[in-house]
């Protein structure tokens, strides 16, 4: 069996499972092309097709969407990558939001936050001696989430963690904040220079 290929196929359901010389398993596919090569039976959010992962009542799926690699929970999608660019993307239309609330400031709130430079500990280990080579930017949640709670996230284990995509958002707030402040201050330098010079033509006049 180890040189020949295996096939397991149920002729009511038109399912094909292919165990290849090679080692490679294909689903529903009788020339696989990789370890495992699945060609799925639709590529709908609330299809079949695709791989479910179910645990505790809940159940996420990843799949093919036809144009894009999708991931769904509960039968709905949360973010895919998009063909082509391969940018992770997660849908952002308005008919998927409610209780839509403006920004408050967050310039002073973001003068606070403290970046940093670090390494991650190793995976699965809290001996600092067993840590990853390579450093990484970025916060530490405790102190994030004294001013941005909205952007922490808790594990299930308990531990916190964040969305740094969220802090784009915050940044362009800031940005636009900052901006208000400078064109307040243009106004008010604009305004100076015009009596400056109304002055220096009032002593000119005198002289």
């Amino acid at each position: 069996i180890s040189n020949a290929d295996l096939y397991l196929q149920n002729n009511s359901a038109g399912n094909l499972n292919v165990l290849n010389g090679e080692g490679f398993l294909g689903i529903r596919y009788n020339l696989p092309e990789g370890d495992i090569h699945l060609l799925q039976s639709d590529g709908l959010m609330s299809g079949t097709g695709g791989m479910l992962f179910e645990a505790n009542n809940k159940v996420w799926k990843i799949y093919n969407s036809f144009s894009h690699f999708s991931f769904a929970e509960e039968g709905t999608r949360r973010a895919y990558v998009e063909a082509g660019t391969g940018d992770w993307t997660q849908p952002s239309d308005r008919s998927v939001k409610e209780d839509l609330l403006p920004i408050g400031k967050v310039l002073e709130k973001v003068l606070e936050l403290k970046p940093l430079s670090y390494r991650y500990i190793g995976l699965g280990s809290k001996n600092r001696n067993n840590r990853t080579n390579n450093r990484s930017l970025g916060f530490i949640a405790q102190d994030v989430a004294k001013n941005f709670p909205e952007i922490v996230r808790f594990s299930e284990d308990g531990q916190m963690a964040l969305a740094y995509k969220d802090f784009g958002v915050i940044s362009i707030r800031a940005i636009q904040e900052q901006q208000r402040i400078i064109d307040k201050q243009q106004e008010l330098i604009e305004d100076l220079e015009a009596r400056v010079q109304s002055l220096e033509k009032a002593l000119a006049n005198i002289n």
